[in-house]
């Protein structure tokens, strides 16, 4: 991934603040990289923002990535039923909007990320928060990490 015209590198998301109406908040500033097809689609959102923030009689400057048309905070009822559509038109069963940071994190642990990019991806003050949420992923690995044991003690023997 490249440098932007500010010398920031493309791809990788920066939190300086946010809104969270619930529960403590995150430490900020914070970054988490990004792929080249979300850092393409937050482009064109962007620029669909900004032609938005010029057709608006009043804009408000709240610095948020998703906003209302005037550029105020989208309410959570606004998020829940779009999600709700979204996940109707793809066929895919109702679910709570904050079941896509299980999901992300039950996927991430079954590729073999490292627990503490995983930790590091959610927010997690520590690994071992991390680890007694999703420790119902790992089974597989534990049988691959035998298996590699094995492999080894294996190898060790025929030499």
């Amino acid at each position: 991934m490249g440098s932007g015209r500010d010398g920031r590198r493309r791809g990788v998301c920066r939190i300086r603040r946010s809104l969270l109406p619930f529960g403590r908040p995150r430490v900020l500033p914070f970054a988490f990289a990004l792929t080249d097809s979300v850092v393409t689609v937050l482009e064109a959102h962007r620029k669909r923002q900004i032609e938005e923030r010029l057709q608006a009689m009043e804009w408000q400057d709240t610095g948020l990535v998703f906003t209302t048309p005037t550029g105020g905070p989208l309410s959570d009822g606004h998020v829940r039923r779009r999600f709700y559509k979204i996940l109707s038109g793809a066929e895919i069963r109702r679910q709570r909007f904050h079941d896509l940071r299980h999901a992300c994190a039950s996927l991430l642990l079954a590729q073999n990320v490292h627990p503490r990019v995983v930790m590091e991806t959610l927010g997690h003050s520590t690994i071992a928060l991390t680890m007694n949420t999703y420790s119902h992923v790992l089974p597989a690995a534990q049988r691959e990490s035998a298996d590699k044991m094995g492999d080894i003690m294996e190898g060790s023997q025929s030499g």
